[in-house]
């Protein structure tokens, strides 16, 4: 470059040619490389050297003290290199992936081939010979198996159609519905704004489940309250049917108290009007009669009655005895 020119030749630079002055040289023309690069990278048009040459020693000066500028320059040159390096790995890696993919394909065409050699030698040229003449073949065989190759061809061609007319049908499907969407002018904006109401949905959701989880534990605990009184309803209505069959029977016992009582009042009623002589054997009798209408034991009654009759008898007998027994006395 012109600033090659400008550092070798050792007369215009003052320098004798040394190994120093060659090795400043190299890394002159290094740097002047690496600049060149860059500013052309860049798209800054390089300086005049030319008119430099006549003030060397600043020319010098000012590219040994631009160390910051150096170091940009190399930083750059060496990310760039990186950045090739990175792409011819990706390449690399890419072609290395893609040489798997062939050579697993070429794996099962060759197991494919051995199948059908092995599968053409058992049928054709083991099954296919001729139990006279070893020589010979049988044409059937080689046309069974060739009729067998050409139907298998044609099913894979038969599946191939039906799926590439679904691959077509999809295709069309997929293109009415970018025409939808850029008829709808589905932009980057709204693609935003779904995003931040798929947002606000996923929250409102979140608060709905936890309201639904919450009103799960109320309504748990909704039902073990009303089982709970269900199992005191039932102990409830237990207690009242005892105490319904406990009224029910003092019931019973209260108007049998009350028969007994009435009978007992008559039987007193009746004793008091035999021992005061004021009842005939016609009150005896509606009395009884009463009683029956009253449902009382009638029998009870007349058995009693008959008693106190006896026994009414027997005081007038002894008590004429007596009377008699008197008036013997006094004669």
């Amino acid at each position: 470059m012109v600033l090659e020119s400008a550092q070798s030749p050792p007369l215009s630079l003052g320098h004798n040619a040394d190994e120093s002055s060659t090795l400043s040289v190299e890394l002159l023309r290094i740097e002047n490389r690496l600049l060149e690069r860059y500013m052309q990278d860049k798209g800054v048009a390089l300086p005049d050297w030319t008119s430099l040459l006549d003030n060397t020693d600043d020319i010098v000066k000012s590219v040994s003290t631009q160390i910051e500028v150096k170091l940009q320059i190399a930083i750059e040159s060496l990310s760039k290199i990186n950045d090739l390096l990175e792409n011819k790995k990706e390449a690399a890696e890419r072609l290395v992936s893609t040489m798997k993919v062939m050579l697993d394909e070429t794996d099962l065409r060759i197991g494919d081939i051995q199948k059908d050699a092995y599968n053409f030698k058992r049928d054709v040229v083991d099954g296919g010979r001729c139990a006279r003449n070893r020589d010979r073949y049988k044409a059937e065989k080689l046309t069974r198996y060739f009729d067998q190759k050409i139907y298998d061809q044609e099913s894979c061609v038969d599946k191939l159609r039906l799926l590439n007319n679904t691959l077509v049908e999809r295709k069309r499907r997929l293109e009415s519905q970018l025409s939808l969407e850029d008829d709808v002018s589905f932009h980057f904006i709204d693609y935003q704004e779904m995003q931040i109401r798929q947002k606000e949905n996923k929250n409102l959701s979140e608060t709905k489940s936890a309201q639904v989880a919450l009103y799960k534990i109320a309504t748990e605990k909704a039902k073990q309250h009303i089982l709970s009184l269900q199992s005191e309803l039932e102990v409830l209505k237990s207690k009242a049917a005892a105490n319904e069959k406990k009224l029910e029977l003092r019931e019973k016992f209260s108007s049998r108290l009350d028969e007994i009582t009435q009978v007992k009042q008559v039987e007193v009623k009746a004793l008091q009007d035999v021992l005061t002589g004021n009842e005939t054997s016609d009150d005896i009798i509606t009395t009884a009669r009463h009683a029956q209408t009253n449902g009382l034991d009638i029998m009870r009654y007349i058995t009693q009655k008959a008693e106190i009759h006896e026994l009414q008898k027997k005081i007038k007998t002894t008590e004429r005895k007596i009377t008699i027994a008197k008036g013997n006395r006094k004669l």
